[in-house]
C-alpha cells in the first residue's frame, strides 16, 4: 500500500475545549468551529504542510483578570469568552514500508499557535468589570509518528501520536489599561488521534480524525507595572503572571483528500 505522491486535504472540524487555571479557580469551555486545509508529499520522505482556524462562544467561569493580576481570587457571575485560534505546522518524515502495504511514518517539525481570548464584560456585586482581551502565541516542534493501514479495498486506517517540545510563548493582555507582554518559558504538549479514509474514486477520498490534544504550560515571568496617575499618588505598582494552566481538547475533523 502506498500513500499518493501528492495530496490535499480541506475540511471542517468541531471540538471541546477546556482551558483552566486551576491556582486560581478559573475556566474556560466550551465548542469551537473551524476549518482545517492541508498538503502532504510522499516519496519515501513525507513532507506536509497544515493550517487551522477555529472560533467558538464560550463559557468563563472563575477569577476576574483584573483581580488576578493582584493574586486574588474572586469569583464574578459566570460571563461569555469569543475565542479564537489558528495553527500552523510544518512536518517532515520517512517512511518505513512493513510487509508491504503497512506504513509507519516517524516525523519532527515546526508549530506556532496563536489564541485570542476575549472575555465580555459582567458585573459582581455591582462593580462593573471591563471586557478583557488576551493574546496568546506558541513556539513548538511536534516530535512522533503516524502510520497508515489497509481496513478494506476502499477503507484505510491510521494513528498519529506525538509529544510537542515547548520552545517559548508569549502572553499580551488588554484589560482597563495594556500590559506588558510576557514570556512563558516552560511547558508542553500531547496529540493523539486516529485516521480513517475511505477513497470514493481514483483521486478523491473522504477522511475522518477523531482526536485528542493536550497543553500544560507553566506560570509565567512576573511583569510590574505601573498604574496611571489618575489611580492614585503615588502611582501604585504592581506585579503579575500568566497562572500555570492547562488545555484539553476533544475533537473531529471531516475533510475531503484529493
Amino acid at each position: 500500500m502506498t500513500a499518493p505522491t501528492h495530496a490535499f486535504q480541506i475540511g471542517l472540524g468541531a471540538a471541546y475545549f477546556d482551558y483552566a487555571e486551576d491556582s486560581v479557580n478559573v475556566e474556560i469551555d466550551g465548542l469551537m468551529y473551524g476549518i482545517v486545509g492541508s498538503y502532504t508529499y510522499h516519496n519515501n520522505t513525507m513532507i506536509h504542510v497544515n493550517l487551522e482556524y477555529s472560533r467558538g462562544d464560550l463559557n468563563y467561569d472563575g477569577a476576574y483578570v483584573e483581580y488576578r493580576a493582584f493574586s486574588e481570587s474572586v469569583t464574578p457571575d459566570r460571563t461569555e469568552a469569543v475565542d479564537w485560534k489558528v495553527e500552523c505546522r510544518w512536518l517532515i518524515g520517512y517512511d518505513v514500508v512493513i510487509r508491504n502495504n503497512h506504513v509507519l511514518t516517524p516525523f519532527a517539525g515546526i508549530g506556532y499557535r496563536y489564541l485570542n481570548d476575549h472575555l465580555e464584560g459582567s458585573v459582581y456585586d455591582e462593580l462593573v468589570v471591563e471586557s478583557s482581551e488576551r493574546e496568546i502565541s506558541y513556539w513548538y516542534s511536534p516530535i512522533g509518528f503516524m502510520t497508515r493501514s489497509p481496513l478494506s479495498e476502499h477503507w484505510t486506517w491510521g494513528v498519529s501520536l506525538e509529544y510537542d517540545l515547548f520552545w517559548g510563548g508569549k502572553v499580551k493582555g488588554r484589560y482597563a489599561f495594556p500590559l506588558p507582554e510576557l514570556d512563558q518559558d516552560s511547558g508542553f504538549g500531547l496529540r493523539f488521534s486516529l485516521q480513517f479514509s475511505r477513497r470514493l474514486a481514483d483521486n478523491y477520498a473522504l477522511s475522518f480524525e477523531p482526536y485528542i490534544r493536550y497543553w500544560d504550560i507553566d506560570q509565567s515571568e512576573t511583569g510590574i507595572y505601573a498604574l496611571p496617575e489618575s489611580y492614585g499618588d503615588p502611582s501604585p505598582v504592581f506585579g503579575f503572571f500568566e497562572p500555570e494552566n492547562d488545555t484539553t481538547s476533544y475533537g473531529l475533523q471531516i475533510s475531503l483528500e484529493f
